[in-house]
């Protein structure tokens, strides 16, 4: 299913360039939100809430799936998921100099 589900995200990744499919878009509104949180600013000088700030996502994502359980949702997010961290212009940029590499065989 993962595979079926990045073959898709490649696929779609060239049809789906607006900003509601861009990791920042929605990494701004996230960090935003923990700015509204933190108003005095020393809030992410503590390790821990660093991890934290990085593992809540996960988190949630997975006892939401855990919740759920069935197969076609988790497909469907996945594959969103992946649509999502393919908007990463960063990320997508270094997919495509290893795509070329690979190409040429280095």
């Amino acid at each position: 299913m993962s595979l079926i589900s990045l073959l898709i995200a490649l696929m779609a990744e060239r049809h789906l360039s607006s900003p509601v499919w861009q990791f920042n878009t929605y990494f701004q509104q996230y960090l935003a939100l923990w700015k509204k949180i933190d108003q005095h600013g020393n809030f992410f000088k503590k390790n821990i809430v660093a991890i934290i700030f990085v593992a809540l996502p996960v988190v949630l994502t997975s006892l939401l799936l855990h919740l759920i359980e069935n197969g076609l949702v988790h497909f469907i997010i996945a594959t969103v998921i992946v649509i999502i961290c393919f908007g990463c212009l960063k990320l997508r940029d270094a997919y495509k100099c290893f795509l070329r590499s690979a190409f040429r065989g280095e």
